[in-house]
């Protein structure tokens, strides 16, 4: 790792698995291109920068927790966040975007303890799965919403057009 600071995203907001229902959320980061990506995944998460070397997205699932003092209950309080969704403003489409969401909603549910790949009955999709869709979908259209706010609406027409294999990594 550098001792270098680590650089900085040109965007970060908020995206809910569950609005409405949950503060849980992910927090999503977008940078100017793959290394300053790259770079901010291996000084924050302590992923080795040859392990990222191709990667042009990347979802970090975690659990932050702190300690409460005793006068706000004591003990140790799981903070409503799930991880970080890092994007970049190079490779930034919709097989990129649903690729990491996909990855967070997995995450999410492992964390809330359903199971996706469950099935129904054979006429029914299960419940389990029939969330995860859900999930998915509001992570997917969060991340359009706010990219679309921040002036990525011709991003976001051009990108979805290219073909080609694109590149992405999980931890």
């Amino acid at each position: 790792m550098s001792s270098k600071k680590p650089p900085n995203p040109r965007h970060r907001f908020p995206i809910y698995c569950e609005p409405g229902k949950s503060r849980l959320h992910y927090r999503v980061l977008i940078f100017k291109n793959a290394t300053d990506l790259q770079r901010e995944a291996a000084a924050t998460h302590g992923h080795s920068l040859r392990r990222l070397k191709h990667t042009k997205g990347l979802c970090s699932p975690f659990t932050l927790r702190s300690y409460r003092s005793k006068a706000r209950g004591g003990g140790f309080h799981t903070k409503p966040i799930c991880g970080a969704i890092r994007f970049t403003d190079t490779l930034l489409n919709s097989v990129v975007i649903a690729h990491e969401c996909a990855h967070a909603a997995l995450a999410y549910a492992e964390r809330r303890g359903f199971r996706p790949h469950a099935h129904g009955d054979g006429q029914f999709v299960a419940d389990d799965e029939e969330r995860y869709c859900k999930v998915l979908g509001d992570l997917v259209g969060q991340v359009y919403w706010q990219l679309m706010r921040r002036g990525y609406e011709t991003v976001i027409k051009t990108a979805t057009k290219k073909r080609g294999r694109v590149f992405t990594r999980s931890n």
